[in-house]
């Protein structure tokens, strides 16, 4: 009987040990992600914010016909939409040499570039 109560003790003390986090203060809700709409005051659309971010960073290789290993085309609204359901947004914000968009030479997206898609995405991807 003793060994059934040490090892209850024991299962008791391992769940809660593992259920706390001496981290968790309770003040972060969106666990560590930057705030998913980076401007509530604005409403973002693709033709008058997003149109032209994609046309002059993107559009070189996410065309018809595809260019330099680009895996989807962002000629047109429904295609950028589509972009950004397939992980755009994670692209371009990584740091990571081997997923960053846009792929060396090219310069990294401005954090002010960035904001504008995340913005348009959180205000729920609208055309115009």
């Amino acid at each position: 009987m003793k060994k059934i109560a040490k090892f209850s003790i024991l299962i008791l003390t391992a769940v809660i040990c593992f259920n706390c986090s001496s981290s968790d203060d309770g003040g972060d809700t969106n666990g560590g992600d930057p705030e998913p709409n980076p401007n509530p005051n604005k409403i973002t659309t693709y033709d008058a914010d997003v149109k032209a971010i994609i046309d002059g960073q993107c559009i070189r290789c996410h065309t018809t016909p595809l260019q330099n290993g680009a895996t989807f085309p962002m000629d047109n609204f429904n295609e950028t939409r589509n972009g950004i359901n397939r992980g755009m947004i994670e692209r371009i914000q990584s740091t990571s040499s081997r997923r960053v968009m846009p792929p060396p030479p090219s310069a990294m997206l401005t954090q002010e570039v960035i904001d504008i898609i995340r913005d348009w995405e959180a205000d729920g991807l609208l055309e115009n």
